[in-house]
């Protein structure tokens, strides 16, 4: 590491801050890569803010050069004065400076993906304030478990995102000012933290009548609402509906941004994986800044960007005899895109016994297929299929792997039934 540094110290407090900015310009002006105003990495550097102020360039291994400035015990990076436009790559060799505690990402060029590099850094306050930051960056912020204050003025954050952050017990402030975060967001973290102070406007979401829509609402869905098929009575139809989407990946993708984008008023997803490098390849509802998130908080963050209109319940477990039927029962149908004969037969039996409608998609490599069950008004999955196949002699995608359109195929009929 590269290091040289220029004692800044005058009996005359504004000769001293006059010569501090003639050295921070002329240092800015010396470096070839992206430079960068930063607060000292150690407190032993200097005794007070007044006394002893210290500017180093420090050069880490990955060739980047951040301009430190060494104040007190405050221990800063900050990119805010940056000569050059901050960017993804310019945080790689942010966890090579040891002990930061405090950066300062304001008005970057930052992506939700660029913030993987600060996961699991000591940070106590980070500043993401005028960036393009949203609820896709918001799993990498939650692993920053010493976080104290955190600036998210100007955002994209929603709600969803905000609500990732109930862990981290140690935050005191939050900002959320001119975000997406509504009245009620900032309330949900507040209960989730006790005295933990979010700050932020108080957006107001105006009532509407039951058999009324919003004008927003109107104009989204006026293509369906031309089709005398669906109309203003089937739109209303969909948006009082409630759907329960057994499972997250590869069938369940495509269903849950379809159903959002029709208007489909409450739609439950349970699944209990968490998304793989390995999905990304035909699960479009998850992207790569998301992996290792639960898929159904991953879902939900995708839909609800997609439709804000919608209701959206993530239930992160595997479905199971003794939930099935009081969850099931919550529901108006159910699409079951599951990966396994259990939960297929599960869900079947429970159907059928409450008489919901069973939509039953499956894949495998280059063939799929869709039905529709509605007992006791037809037959069930069960009545087709009595007999399991034996383990083993139905390979899973894992195994027999799957090309990437098919489930994108098969799950958007399965939505359309």
């Amino acid at each position: 590491m590269l290091i040289q540094r220029l004692p800044l110290s005058f009996p005359n407090t504004k000769i001293s801050i006059m010569f501090r900015w003639i050295c921070l310009a002329i240092t800015l002006g010396c470096w070839n890569s992206p430079v960068s105003l930063a607060i000292a990495q150690d407190q032993n550097d200097v005794s007070s803010r007044r006394e002893n102020s210290v500017i180093a360039a420090v050069e880490t291994a990955g060739g980047k050069v951040f301009q430190i400035s060494a104040v007190g015990p405050e221990r800063e990076i900050s990119f805010y004065l940056s000569a050059q436009p901050i960017r993804d790559e310019h945080l790689q060799d942010l966890n090579a400076i040891q002990n930061v505690i405090w950066l300062n990402l304001a008005g970057t060029e930052i992506s939700n993906a660029g913030l993987k590099n600060l996961q699991n850094m000591p940070l106590k306050k980070l500043h993401l304030e005028r960036t393009q930051i949203g609820d896709e960056g918001m799993p990498a912020v939650a692993t920053l478990v010493e976080l104290e204050y955190l600036n998210l003025y100007g955002t994209k954050v929603t709600d969803v995102g905000l609500e990732l952050l109930k862990d981290l017990k140690n935050l005191k402030k939050v900002y959320v000012w001119q975000s997406a975060v509504t009245a009620e967001g900032m309330q949900k973290l507040r209960d989730a933290i006790p005295g933990c102070e979010v700050v932020g406007e108080v957006k107001l979401v105006v009532p509407v009548a039951a058999d009324k829509m919003r004008p927003a609402e109107l104009d989204r869905y006026a293509r369906h609402i031309m089709l005398r098929e669906i109309g203003g009575t089937g739109q209303r139809a969909l948006r009082d509906a409630k759907v329960l989407v057994v499972g997250a990946g590869g069938l369940g993708s495509p269903a849950l941004l379809y159903l959002a984008a029709a208007g489909v008023g409450t739609i439950g997803v349970i699944d209990d994986d968490t998304v793989d490098n390995s999905n990304l390849q035909r699960q479009v509802i998850h992207t790569d800044a998301r992996i290792g998130m639960d898929k159904v908080q991953s879902a939900m963050i995708a839909m609800q960007a997609l439709n804000p209109f919608i209701t959206v319940r993530p239930y992160k477990l595997r479905l199971n005899a003794h939930i099935a039927a009081d969850l099931i029962a919550e529901y108006d149908m159910v699409l079951d895109g599951s990966d396994n004969f259990d939960t297929r037969y599960l869900v079947n039996a429970v159907c059928a016994r409450a008489g919901k409608p069973l939509v039953a998609g499956a894949i495998t490599q280059w063939e799929g297929q869709v039905s529709v069950y509605h007992a006791p008004h037809g037959p069930c999955y069960e009545c087709v299929f009595p007999v399991r196949p034996a383990p083993g002699l139905v390979p899973s995608c894992a195994e027999a792997g799957v090309v990437a359109a098919l489930p994108g195929v098969v799950g958007a009929m399965m939505a359309m039934e």
